[in-house]
C-alpha cells in the first residue's frame, strides 16, 4: 500500500466516477454543499420580507465569519496520528484505516462546525421574518463548507498533520483503494 501520494487523486470531478473511499467523501460533501443554496430558496419563497434589523444581519455575519474560522481552526487542529510505541512494525493497512477515519472526523467535525453559523442564520431569518441575515451567513460561510470538503488540498493538509511525528498516514492509498462491492 505505497505510492505517490496526492498523484494518486484523479482531480474532484473525475474522482466521483471511482467507487473509492475518496469519491464516496466527495459524493457526501457535495450533497451537503447542496443544502444551504436550497434552504435558502425555501427560505426566501415562505418569508414575507418584514424590515429586518440591521443588527440581526451583523449578527448573523459574525457568526458565520467565527464558525468557518472555527470550522478551519478544527480541521487542522489536534495530534499527529500516533500508534502504540510497543508496536514496532505495525501494519500498514492498519494504519491506513486509522487515516481515514481521522480525515473523516476531521472533515465532518469541520464542516459541522461551518455549518453552525449558517444556522444560525436561519435562526435570525425566523425571528425577523426576512431571509437577509440567513443570506449573509450563507455568502460568508457557504465557502467555508467548500474549502473544508475533501478537496486535494484540504487532505493534502490533514495528511501533512497526520503524518508529523514521522510515521506514514497511507492516506492517499486509503483514499484510492477501491470500496468493496458490498457497501
Amino acid at each position: 500500500m505505497t505510492g505517490p501520494g496526492a498523484a494518486r487523486d484523479p482531480g474532484f470531478l473525475a474522482s466521483l466516477r471511482t467507487r473509492t473511499q475518496l469519491a464516496q467523501l466527495r459524493q457526501l460533501f457535495l450533497m451537503l454543499w447542496l443544502v444551504p443554496p436550497v434552504l435558502l430558496g425555501v427560505l426566501a419563497f415562505m418569508m414575507t420580507g418584514e424590515p429586518v434589523s440591521t443588527t440581526l444581519v451583523v449578527a448573523a455575519a459574525v457568526l458565520a465569519a467565527l464558525a468557518a474560522l472555527a470550522a478551519r481552526s478544527l480541521l487542522l487542529a489536534g495530534k499527529p496520528l500516533l500508534l502504540d510505541s510497543s508496536e514496532s512494525a505495525v501494519d500498514p493497512a492498519t494504519i491506513a484505516v486509522q487515516s481515514l477515519d481521522e480525515l473523516r472526523r476531521r472533515l465532518l467535525v469541520g464542516f459541522a462546525t461551518a455549518e453552525a453559523g449558517l444556522l444560525a442564520g436561519v435562526v435570525l431569518s425566523m425571528l425577523s421574518g426576512n431571509p437577509a441575515p440567513y443570506l449573509v451567513a450563507v455568502v460568508i460561510g457557504w465557502p467555508a463548507l467548500v474549502l473544508n470538503g475533501p478537496t486535494q488540498r484540504t487532505v493534502e493538509r490533514v495528511r501533512l498533520k497526520l503524518e508529523a511525528a514521522g510515521r506514514p498516514s497511507y492516506l492517499w492509498e486509503a483514499l484510492t483503494e477501491p470500496v468493496p462491492a458490498n457497501r
